[in-house]
Formats: structure tokens, sequence, C-alpha cells
């Protein structure tokens, strides 16, 4: 539904209707898109015969028309006396598929429902994960499943407060969950509220956009096979069959709950090797059903013995739902989603395999990020361990998307990383590594890396093509020198292959950033603030009552509407509204930000104790540059200037002394890049007043250089020996950039710095670089932060990846590589299996042996003592000990592997369009 809200807001149109343009044309509207941030709408022409009274299809093809050109919905038509309603009929001159035509010239069945509403589906973002209820390490598991609100602006949904809890228990898992919240997405299932905007009672329907989770619960909303085995062999199936569709999908759950029903397990197991489907929920049937069509068959099994696996309660609830039937109902004789299998197999507007998104945190930070820095830090000495933690804490941190680094840290616990030292990482470690990786294969890689991971946290795309272009080039780089390195990666961790699938998902969904899942790991924090508060006699119900009290609270101070007891409409009073505008406290623990009160252009002085405001000539500015002409009101004598902290930019971000921005110079209207030397305010020296006259921003002047450092593959600055005076409201954007201390030769110093404890600074010499003197700067195009206004302000070859081979030579590099591997991986194996056979050897040999000294202590003992023989047997079981522990390492190292027909190390390059293989 659309309508002009602000000047006919009960002129409501409706798609699949028949409706008039203010040129007098006949359309029928097919969906509602916006374009550029203005409302259109994609449309069918339509043209009338009065003589004949038929409405025909002018065009198959549809057109894109504004909304605003909207003049008569059906019900003005229908008033209308220039069509002849009582005989008019459709007649579809043009084939077309699209059935929205076939019904056009009635009213759409929603507007008997809306009444005159305005009506709105609006689409939400499920997530579901395993959670620990405990803030100890003790863990304490609990599903919990919360929702997003799609609708609301990209920004607002990496704030908490628009986290909506939906569900928890410590024993229903993510589909029995899901089960329920489905009934919600039902095609009738619609919802009163008042709308605050429109003062008008609405109604609304949530419809599941996609499915965002980390790889294991992505794998279970797909019911894909864990194992980076499984991903191989799928692989290879779908290079000659057709890949998986939905229907596929319930077909092979199907036909495993009707092998289960005749007891055969090797068939279910046969099914799913040869889909790789395995849904949780028929996996409890199937093995009820097996266990009952045995007994039945007089088969012995060793489950019915087993009070653990009766499920006698969840037969009791699946008899209790049943029996909810109505007696006829034809659902008494089929498998029922929610049930019996997967519920979001069949939920409305959604396909588990396609709509679940490749996830940045996940897939990318604790997938790729992780491997390449285990492979670079795996053989560093402590000495290197302590280059780079110097290096890195040296650096330069304004401008990205993190806080300083504590590298010590990082290096301390370098095995046991977050996601949020990754992130770190990832836009550092290249300015930090230019001398520290062990192969120069390794140092392109982190390049790679962080190109591709820079692209990921765009937030915004203005041109799509262009994107997905050098977002395939990125990962194609990536891939192919993961392959030059170590092509076994590729094969056996399943992450770097499910990275193949960002081009679609993106294509589909918007930048990846949009439905990362940060922002509910941050939520579980609430979680489980709520949990401890549970006597734990009914976690679930104590948590869920705690948290709709929260959002019953949160409702109310926002300025939501609910009815009395009279069916009336009312709010909370301005007092309680107006307290989350005005307490900062309160939004801090409700988790809002509003943006609105920043703006872009004004600066934050210092407080009137620290100002020391001095007259114009006795600024401390960088006079040995040329500069622009003072401002007018630096002659003022009257005035007293002084430093301020910071600038707001244009981007809403806070510019400090020292900063890397580009602004406009207002003289000449270009665009320049520079760094703040100082921001300064001016105020009437009559009196102390906190009140800013004028400010300034003093920049530094840089120039950026036509080509791209050959070594860091990026864009470098130059000191111009000039500066600029720019008005706060000039100020567009900050970006990081570091110095080039590998051209420069910066070194380590301990003279400079002194380690800090708390509040008080030691007599502790630390370590840091000091940098030359040369004014020789990197922009860092890894960084995460305004990576997507860097780009547009730059010109495009200093911004775009550069493909490190052609097609031609990239498909020959992948076939020599899988040659090698397949001479690689039977030598391999031979290899483990001769080391398997050596220590089975051992083992033989020390079982004799531990008989004999068991022999020998027993008669060591009955001639004098039980010592001896008591401590034989712990020999021994060292002994036994030291073989078990060999022979697994052995067996773990035979299964490392790889016959001739299992490597094919192309199909990994490109991404099939199978929907199981979108998980890893």
């Amino acid at each position: 539904m659309w309508a002009n809200f602000s000047d006919t807001p009960k002129h409501h149109f409706f798609t699949g209707e028949l409706a008039q343009l203010s040129n007098g044309c006949l359309v029928v509207p097919r969906k509602w898109i916006i374009v550029s941030g203005v409302p259109h709408f994609e449309m069918y022409d339509i043209t009338y015969s009065s003589e004949t009274a038929q409405f025909c299809l002018s065009d198959p093809k549809p057109r894109l028309e504004a909304t605003s050109s909207l003049h008569a919905n059906i019900l003005d038509l229908h008033s209308s006396p220039l069509f002849h309603w009582d005989c008019a009929s459709f007649l579809e001159m043009l084939q077309t598929p699209d059935e929205i035509l076939v019904n056009c010239l009635t009213c759409h069945p929603l507007r008997d429902k809306a009444a005159g509403r305005p009506i709105f589906r609006i689409r939400v973002m499920p997530w579901s994960d395993d959670v620990s209820g405990n803030i100890s390490k003790q863990y304490n598991a609990h599903t919990n499943v919360y929702m997003q609100n799609l609708a609301l602006p990209h920004k607002k949904l990496q704030q908490e407060y628009f986290v909506r809890f939906v569900s928890t228990s410590p024993h229903a898992s993510s589909s029995e969950q899901f089960a329920a919240l489905k009934s919600d997405f039902d095609a009738n299932v619609w919802h009163e509220t008042y709308d605050c905007k429109l003062d008008a009672e609405v109604l609304f329907q949530i419809v599941p956009h996609l499915l965002p989770a980390d790889n294991p619960q992505q794998a279970e909303h797909c019911l894909h096979i864990l194992g980076s085995r499984a991903i191989s062999i799928h692989d290879e199936i779908l290079l000659t069959g057709p890949p998986r569709t939905l229907a596929d999908t319930i077909k092979a759950i199907q036909c495993q709950l009707y092998m289960a029903c005749l007891g055969k397990q090797d068939a279910v197991d046969a099914i799913v090797t040869e889909t790789g489907v395995k849904d949780k929920l028929a996996h409890f049937w199937i093995e009820q059903l097996i266990s009952k069509a045995r007994e039945t068959h007089q088969y012995s099994d060793y489950r019915k013995d087993n009070p653990r696996k009766s499920g006698d309660g969840y037969f009791n609830s699946h008899q209790m739902t049943t029996k909810k039937l109505d007696l006829s109902d034809p659902l008494r004789k089929m498998l029922r989603p929610g049930q019996h299998f997967n519920p979001l197999l069949s939920t409305r507007g959604l396909n588990p395999s396609n709509d679940t998104t490749v996830e940045s945190l996940h897939t990318w930070l604790l997938g790729g990020e992780k491997y390449i820095w285990h492979l670079t830090t795996k053989g560093w000495t402590a000495k290197e361990d302590e280059l780079f933690a110097t290096r890195l804490q040296s650096s330069s941190v304004d401008g990205l998307t993190t806080n300083p680094p504590q590298a010590w840290y990082l290096i301390k616990y370098k095995n046991s990383l977050i996601g949020k030292h990754f992130k770190i990482i990832q836009q550092l470690a290249v300015f930090q590594l230019y001398d520290q990786c062990s192969s120069d294969d390794v140092f392109c890689l982190w390049k790679a890396s962080g190109a591709l991971g820079a692209l990921l946290w765009i937030p915004e795309i203005w041109d799509m093509v262009t994107y997905l272009v050098d977002l395939q080039i990125a990962l194609d780089n990536y891939l192919d020198i993961w392959a030059q390195i170590d092509p076994t990666r590729i094969i056996t961790k399943s992450k770097l292959h499910v990275l193949l699938y960002l081009v679609p998902d993106i294509r589909c969904f918007g930048p990846s950033i949009l439905y990362s899942t940060e922002v509910y790991e941050c939520w579980n924090k609430i979680f489980r603030g709520c949990s401890i508060l549970s006597n734990h006699l009914a976690p679930s119900r104590d948590i869920a009552i705690t948290l709709g009290d929260m959002e019953r609270f949160k409702h109310q101070v926002s300025g939501g509407y609910w009815k009395d007891n009279n069916g009336k409409w009312i709010r909370a009073g301005s007092a309680i509204r107006d307290f989350l505008l005005t307490n900062t406290e309160l939004q801090r623990r409700l988790g809002w930000v509003d943006n609105k009160r920043i703006k872009p252009g004004t600066v934050k002085p210092m407080s009137l104790g620290t100002r020391n405001p001095v007259i114009w000539e006795a600024l401390q500015l960088p006079l040995s540059y040329t500069h622009t002409d003072a401002p007018a009101e630096t002659s003022d004598h009257d005035h007293e200037w002084f430093q301020c902290k910071h600038v707001i930019s244009h981007s809403h971000e806070p510019c400090i002394t020292g900063s890397w921005v580009f602004f406009k110079d207002s003289d000449t209207n270009i665009t320049k890049c520079g760094r703040i030397s100082s921001i300064v305010g001016c105020s009437k020296s009559s009196a102390a007043s906190a009140i800013v006259r004028a400010a300034f921003v003093v920049v530094e002047d840089f120039v950026v250089l036509k080509e791209k450092d050959d070594f860091f593959d990026m864009p470098v600055m130059l000191d111009s020996k000039h500066c600029s005076f720019v008005i706060p409201k000039d100020i567009l954007f900050k970006f990081n950039a570091q110095h080039d201390c590998c051209t420069a030769h910066c070194t380590i110093s301990s003279d400079e710095e002194f380690m800090q404890q708390e509040r008080h600074q030691t007599s502790i010499h630390l370590r840091s670089v000091k940098h030359t003197g040369l004014q020789r700067f990197i922009i860092n195009t890894h960084s995460l932060h305004n990576g997507h206004l860097l780009r547009r302000m730059l010109p495009r070859d200093l911004t775009r990846p550069i493909p490190n081979h052609t097609p031609e030579q990239r498909i020959e590099m992948h076939k020599q590589i899988s040659a090698e591997l397949r001479v690689a991986g039977p030598a391999r194996r031979a290899e483990a299996q001769a080391r398997a056979q050596s220590t089975r050897q051992r083992n033989k040999v020390a079982q004799a042996a531990n008989t004999r000294s068991r022999g020998h202590g027993q008669a060591t003992g009955a001639l004098g003592g039980r010592g001896q023989a008591t401590g034989t047997r712990g020999s021994s079981s060292r002994a036994r000990a030291r073989g078990h522990g060999t022979g697994r390492t052995q067996a773990e190292a035979h299964s490392t592997g790889y016959a001739e027909d299992e490597v094919d190390l192309e199909i990994h390059f490109q991404a099939s369009t199978s929907d199981d293989d979108m998980i890893g």
C-alpha cells in the first residue's frame, strides 16, 4: 500500500489494483520502490475500450513512475461514469506471466481488512544462538531468539535499544522456538497499533527477510551437515547435478522419516550422506521411529532400555497438539513443520538456504583473519613478539573504528583473541609486518585481506555494479594467495569457501555490515543480567518477565501508545517522554544514541578555567608554512583566541588536533586533505563568556600523489608546506593515515616515553617507534571507518583493487596447484600410514613389556614386598599413556591425507548455486 500521508493520508493505493495517473493513463501498480530517496512504483500500462468495455494490457514490460503522479485509485474509478463497470472485463492482449493482473479490476482483499486504515508490511531479522546465562565462566546453556526491525534506518540497527527479545529456553532448540514464532509470520496475521507520526491507527504484518547467525546456527537453519568433508563432497556432487532447492530439502527429510518408519537406519544414513540434509528436529523422530519399528519387528535395540532416549515428554506434547486438530483435518496424517521438521522450511517468504547470509564476525574475523594471524605468528620468537607489539602500540588510531590496541595484551594472548582484536589487526597489521612475515606471499596475503575486509565494512553502496566488481577481484586475490601458500587450507577450512557467497548475498541483501551479529552478541549481556536475578526454578519464564517489563518501559518513555480499558489509544505524559530525550544516563543504559544532538560544523571549546585566551599573534601556529589570508576576525583586537577540543565534521564525528581530514576550500571550492594543526575559537575580551563568537580550523595541507605506493598498494601523501584556515562547516570527514616507517627507516627507542600505571607515570622506559622527519604518510585504505567516503573522494585508480592474475592465468594456476596437491596428498597419506604402523609396532612392544613387568612385579611382591610391584604398575600406566597418545596423533595425521579422486581445487574458486553450500 502507498499513500501521500502529507496531503491525502486516507487516499490509499494497493498493488494489483487498477489506478489512474494525473495524465489520465490507466496503470496497475506492481510494487513500490525508493529511487534516490524518492518513492516510485513499478507498473503495467493498461488501455480501455469504451466500445467493448474491455481493459487490455498495453505492454508486457513494467516501467517505473514516481508515486506523485498517482491520481485516482480503484474506488475513484468505480464511481467514475467514464467506465462501464457492469460489463467490464480484462482482456490480456499480450502474454505476461504476472498473476497480479488477474484481479486488477476488483479491490485488493486487504482493502476490506484495513477498513480505511493504513496497512504496512515490516521486514524483520530474527537471530538465534546458544548463550550462557551466567556471567561467570561456568556455562549455563540457553537458546535465545532476538529480532530487529529492518524498516528502521540502518544506523539504528547497530544500537542495542532496537534489539527486541523474542524467546529463550534452556531446553527447547532454536527450531522449536522458531515454530512458535512462525505463527506470527503467517499471511493472515495482522497486528493493530497506533502510529505516532501519522496519528492514526494502523495495521502491520511482520515478514522474515534473512537469518543472520554464526556458522553452526546457520547450518542448523539450513539442515546442513557440519564439517569440511561434507562441504567437499557436496561441491563434487553439485558440479554434475542440479542445485538443491527448498522442495528438494523437504523431500529429503520426508524420505528420511519414511525410511525410519521401516526401521532402516542404513537407508537413513545413506540419504543423509547423499543429500547433505540433516534436521535436528526430524532427527528426534527418526530415532524414535527406528526404535519403534524395530520393536514392532521384534528387533532388539538398546535405546528402548535407555530412559533418556524414550522421549515420553515430547511424545505427550505431540499427542496434545494432535488432539487439538479436528478429526477431519488432513494435517493429522501429514508431516507438520515445527513438529516433525524445521519450521523455517515452510515459513512464508523465507528460504533458509538462500537467506542465511555470510556473517562477517564469525566467517571473516574469526575465520580468514584468524587463519592469517596464526600462520604469521606461530613461529615468532620473543623478540619478534616484542617488535610487533611496540610498532602496533605506536600506531595512530585516530580515524579508526577501534580503541587503543593494547598491543602487549594481544601478543601475550595471541592464541586466544576475539573479534574486536582481529578487527584491530586487520586495519593496522600491514604497517607493522613489512619485515616480519616469513615470505613475500604471506605479506601479500595481509594486503589482500585488508583490502577485502575494508570492502566488507562499507555501510553505503552508491554504485552496486562497481562495488561488486571490486569485491570479486579482492576475493579472488585473497583466495589465490591462500592457494599459493597452503592449498589444503581452502579444502579443509569451510569458512574460506563460504566467502565465495559474499557477492550474491550483498547483491540481494545489501552491505554485509547490515546483517552483522555483533549487536546481538552485545545484547547477550542484558540477557545475562536478567538471568542472574532468576531463582532458576523456571529460568526462561523469569527472564521473559524481566525483559518484558523492560520492553514495556522502553515503549512508554519513547512515546508509544497502548489501549486503555475503554479501548482508547493513550500514551505517557510529556514529562515522561522528555525524560529519555534529556537524560543521557538513561540513554546509555538502554543503548540508545541520539545523533541529532551532534550538529556538524560546531566546535567544543575548552572549559573556562583552562582556555588561557591570547591575542591572535600569540597563538602557536605553523607560521613557517605559507598560508592563506587570515580571517577578518583576527584583525579585531577586542577578540581573544583560545584552543578548542574538537570540531564536528559533516560525518557527525569529532575531529581533534592531529586528525587527518578532507575539507573544502571555500575560496576555490576544491576538496583537499590535510592534518589539523589547531582548532581555535574567539570570544569578546570584555567578559568571560562560554559563547564562541567565531572558530577556525588550521589545517596543514598535504598533496595526494597520483600513483599508489608500490609496497603497500595504498595512496601516498606528501607535505605541501602550506596551511589553510578552514571554517568548521567545511570539514567533511576524517580518515586514518600512517607514517611510512618502511621508507623512512624509523627505529625503536626507549628514551622518550614512560610507562603509565593507572593514573601514575612510572620511571620505567616504554619502547616506542621514533619517527624520522620524513613527511611521507600512507592513507590507510584498510581502515573500516569512513571507507565509503574515502573511496568516493579519492580517484578511482587509487582505490580499486588490481587482479593478481588474468582469468586465463588463474585457471592455469589452479590446475597446476591441483595437480601438485594430487601428488602431495597420497604421499602425505602414505607417510601417515607408515607413522601409524610404526606407532602400532611400538605399542605392541610396550604392551608386551608391560605384561612382563606386571608378572615380575607380582612375583616380587609375593616374595618380599608390594612396593616394587606398585611402582612397576605406575611405570606401565605411563607407558600405556604414552603409547595411546602417540597412536591418536598418528590417526589424526592419517586423516589429513587426500586421495587423487578427492582433490579438485578448481571447484573451490567458483561459487556454486547450491543451497547447502552456503554454510561452513
